[in-house]
């Protein structure tokens, strides 16, 4: 399945993995509008994560148990490091451009990246209704 790098606008980056680009804009959609989200494909990657447990408790009569997921090998050749440095242009020349952090990294959250696509919402993806809101 192809992955994904996705911008956010507020800066942030999400690795995503999707069968094509409109089951991508539903998964972006679980957890932001990607609408405004930035993507470039990340060819080439292989990773494996690592789930561990880490606890669990009891929710209405069910015990529910939770784990905790790291990337325990991610071979991403140059791909990775070129889109991230291509999502964070100014992070990426911190020391020569004598901005703060903070400085940079607000600057590259509203940063057009060229190259990238812009995320849509396909005309599939269904509507937020008052009967999909439990309360």
């Amino acid at each position: 399945m192809p992955v994904y790098l996705v911008k956010f606008p507020d800066g942030t980056t999400q690795i995503a993995s999707a069968k094509n680009k409109a089951a991508l804009m539903h998964l972006i959609d679980q957890v932001g509008s990607p609408t405004y989200t930035q993507i470039t494909s990340l060819k080439g990657l292989e990773w494996i994560i690592e789930a561990k447990p880490t606890g669990s408790y009891q929710d209405e009569g069910f015990q529910v148990v939770q784990f905790s997921f790291s990337v325990a090998y991610c071979d991403a050749g140059a791909n990775l490091e070129e889109a991230l440095r291509e999502a964070y242009p100014t992070l990426s020349s911190l020391g020569m451009e004598g901005k703060t952090f903070e400085e940079a990294l607000k600057d590259d959250g509203s940063a057009n990246l060229p190259r990238w696509f812009k995320g849509t919402v396909p005309s599939s993806l269904p509507l937020v209704t008052s009967e999909d809101i439990p309360f």
